[in-house]
């Protein structure tokens, strides 16, 4: 019996993952950004985008991005896709964590994004993004 019980808690939870996890995705604004990164790599296209209360990288498979503040505003699309390079640099990087190679792919990223008039590095980056400083 309490073999049954753990295994539908088990079931319970993994179902609950699965939906939260779908539900993450249907966002608007995350297709937006991941469509506005298309031209900067073709790896972005296989890549999965989703809404969390924070951004990160998943396995190099899929994103995460904080999309709103504290009043759940949309942070700015340049602010985001700021986010999402930064992300996208993770994804395209062999090496684990903020590494000197990482840092030289999302240098290289911003200044091809900033090229191909994607992303406007004239502009401020939030200090405060997602409630860290």
């Amino acid at each position: 019996m309490i073999l049954l019980v753990l295994f539908i808690l088990l079931l319970g939870y993994v179902i609950f993952s699965r939906v939260m996890e779908y539900y993450s995705q249907l966002d608007p604004m995350l297709r937006h950004i991941q469509v506005k990164l298309e031209p900067l790599d073709a790896k972005v296209k296989t890549l999965k985008f989703y809404e969390g209360n924070k951004s990160y990288t998943i396995n190099k498979k899929k994103i995460y991005l904080c999309l709103r503040d504290e009043n759940n505003q949309y942070y700015n699309e340049n602010m985001l896709l700021y986010v999402a390079i930064h992300e996208l640099a993770h994804v395209l990087c062999d090496e684990i964590g903020h590494t000197d190679k990482f840092h030289r792919i999302f240098q290289q990223l911003l200044y091809k994004a900033q090229k191909m008039e994607i992303y406007d590095a004239s502009q401020p980056i939030v200090r405060n993004y997602c409630g860290h400083h």
